[in-house]
């Protein structure tokens, strides 16, 4: 057998052991097949990942039979900063441990909300992010849509956000738009953009970024961009209870608007936003002329007063004034 064909054949080998968790194994053969490739850097990324998860291997058994997987799924997110931090840019040794952490912290998190005596919120939204990392779509759904069926609240956010993932990587993207929209909708602020998978709301965000927002804003735009662009076409149907709601945040973005002037960069994308929930409403719902074109003027007058980021206002008036001054084109009766 050839050199490099053993090294090929051997770390194979070793990708495979990672994601069984065989971190002693690993450790071996790596060092072993070291002395003859002391240069290789694939495996110094190897055996600085057992060295990095040998030291926290307390984590991937359940401690208590209330609490547990918690601690496991920081320290991942400790092991992403640590491979930023070290360079390491190996898909196969990443996928490797990813899979291998991804699948003890599934069964710890199965085993905790067995034994919970009531319905575990918090441990059904994390399992049902760890099934879609895991590429089990179908039960992050499943999972997800009955954590969201308990006790809605505005903190259900990060469910929205994780169910428009599953329901994109399921090719369901008319529900993933009416999920991320709800989500928009709910609190932009408690939105983590780099939880989002879904690759169009991703691109607006680099977009949005291009036009002078800050980061820590971007999510209130995109709601708001993404209308301008058609990435979520899709919002749900409204009931005359979320309708009512939706008109007294409209009176209370407005009003305080014109006293709070500090808070004016997050309160006019919500406000824009609001008003496309009610241009929907109408577009889709009541199909009432004279009521869209009153929402549309009013959204156009938003944009060309209200935003004093000029890229921003140029594009998107650039993007909706044609179609909303034309908006009864879209109104089928």
């Amino acid at each position: 057998m050839g050199i490099a064909v053993e090294l090929i054949e051997t770390k194979q080998r070793l990708y495979q052991l990672l994601s069984e968790g065989k971190l002693d194994d690993v450790q071996q053969q790596a060092l072993e097949i070291m002395t003859a490739y002391p240069q290789d850097k694939e495996l110094e990324e190897i055996l600085a990942t057992v060295h990095f998860w040998k030291h926290r291997e307390e984590y991937f058994f359940l401690q208590d039979d209330t609490e547990g997987g918690e601690e496991l799924f920081q320290e991942w997110w400790k092991y992403e900063s640590f491979r930023k931090e070290n360079g390491h840019t190996n898909l196969k040794v990443y996928q490797s441990i990813k899979y291998f952490v991804f699948s003890r912290l599934m069964e710890i998190l199965i085993e905790v909300y067995r034994l919970s005596p009531f319905p575990r919120k918090d441990i059904l939204l994390t399992l049902g992010e760890v099934f879609s990392t895991l590429g089990m779509t179908d039960r992050a759904i499943e999972t997800l849509e009955y954590a969201l069926s308990l006790d809605r609240n505005d903190e259900d956010v990060m469910i929205y956000i994780l169910l428009g993932n599953a329901y994109a990587d399921a090719g369901e993207e008319e529900l993933a738009s009416v999920m991320y929209n709800d989500a928009f909708y709910i609190n932009p602020a408690m939105i983590e953009l780099e939880k989002i998978t879904y690759p169009p709301i991703q691109k607006l965000a680099q977009l949005i970024k291009t036009h002078g927002v800050k980061k820590e804003l971007l999510a209130e735009w995109i709601p708001v961009y993404a209308f301008a662009h058609g990435t979520l076409k899709n919002k749900r149907e409204m009931s005359m209870r979320f309708l009512q709601g939706l008109r007294q945040r409209i009176t209370v973005l407005e009003q305080t608007i014109k006293y709070d002037k500090k808070a004016i960069d997050v309160l006019v994308p919500r406000l824009i936003n609001a008003y496309l929930w009610l241009l929907d409403y109408h577009l889709c719902q009541t199909q009432a002329k004279n009521n869209t074109q009153a929402v549309a003027r009013k959204i156009l007058d938003i944009i060309d007063k209200g935003i004093f980021l000029e890229s921003v206002r140029k594009h998107l008036l650039e993007k909706l004034e044609p179609a909303l001054n034309q908006i009864e084109k879209y109104i089928t009766r």
